[in-house]
């Protein structure tokens, strides 16, 4: 039906565009963001919500739909599976370069990055493999505070910085106003609590 061939035909151009873009031979992690971002920016151009289609698409619960529409889903996990061992690659060489130095990389926990959730945070983590790569925690403004909380949790173990500034209903405020002192009350109790070597960095001071 329309639904399966929008689904076909949304992976496929998608897909085609990336493949415009994503060269293979591209070993520097920052080009390999950027070429990724290039490829989905022309994409929104001629199909402004061909990417939130596919979005919700793979958040399908329909077994007609799932059943129909596994083939294209599986060719467009495996596509971004090869970027996604891309940027693994460069950043673990970017880590023993930086271990001559002893500096450590770190990858922050932010939206539409390989670190947006605190699963696929904690999964790129543990494929780069370095002891000199770490996670930065900040507050999602797409989470609730307690969701927020809840992946900090998860990330404990892996957190070399966390960024420090409080967001309520997506406006900024000042760590003393909303729920902004209990918040952070709770997050600077748990990184005591597990006893977590991990600095503070404060943003957006007013």
């Amino acid at each position: 039906g329309v639904y399966v061939f929008l689904m076909d035909y949304s992976v496929r151009f998608l897909l085609l565009e990336l493949s415009r873009y994503v060269k293979k031979d591209t070993t520097d992690f920052f080009d390999v963001c950027k070429q990724i971002e290039m490829g989905k920016l022309q994409v929104l151009k001629n199909y402004p919500y061909m990417q939130a289609f596919l979005d919700k698409a793979f958040e399908e619960g329909c077994p007609e739909a799932l059943e129909e529409c596994e083939g294209q889903k599986e060719v467009y996990r495996s596509k971004m599976e090869e970027y996604y061992a891309q940027a693994v690659a460069e950043t673990q060489m970017l880590c023993d370069m930086a271990a001559e130095y002893n500096i450590t990389l770190a990858f922050e926990f932010h939206r539409n990055s390989l670190s947006d959730t605190a699963d696929s945070a904690i999964r790129i983590y543990k494929d780069i493999n370095r002891k000199n790569f770490g996670l930065y925690y900040q507050q999602s403004l797409q989470c609730s505070l307690e969701e927020n909380i809840a992946a900090l949790e998860k990330m404990l173990p892996y957190i070399k910085m966390v960024h420090v500034f409080y967001y309520e209903n997506k406006m900024r405020m000042s760590l003393g106003e909303g729920e902004g002192i209990v918040f952070w009350t709770r997050i600077i109790g748990l990184i005591r609590e597990r006893q977590i070597n991990a600095d503070l960095l404060f943003e957006f001071l007013k």
